[in-house]
């Protein structure tokens, strides 16, 4: 039974050598038939999906396509936070959320924070 619980810890468990998409995806990929036999990644949905719950959340991230290593600190707290989010977290967990980031992207993380909040996410 799923109750719409998630939790971003302080190591926000992104596979730093993926893309964004397919973090936001990660454990849950969305998979598609390839010659009505083999199920393959469905890459097409879920760069979509992201691109969505991003606009949604107000969050700017340049290219969904990049690599996680290469995002900064913010962007990153932002996947971590976006992936929960689109899975229908009704209650947000977050172990220390602006503790590596510098002001400027701490402030980023705290209107995010808003944000969720004003979507009915409790935090």
């Amino acid at each position: 039974m799923k109750i719409g619980i998630e939790t971003i810890y302080q190591d926000l468990a992104l596979a730093e050598n993926m893309d964004v998409y397919s973090n936001i995806f990660l454990g849950r990929e969305k998979l598609k038939k390839f010659l009505g036999l083999i199920d393959v990644l469905d890459h097409d949905y879920m760069l979509k999906e992201s691109k969505k719950v991003l606009n949604r959340l107000e969050i700017s991230i340049p290219s969904l396509k990049n690599k996680i290593m290469i995002l900064s600190g913010g962007q990153r707290q932002a996947v971590a936070i976006s992936r929960s989010i689109y899975w229908n977290a009704k209650l947000l967990i977050m172990d220390e959320p602006t503790a590596a980031l510098g002001v400027a992207e701490r402030e980023k993380v705290l209107n995010l924070v808003k944000t969720l909040s004003s979507h009915g996410v409790s935090v």
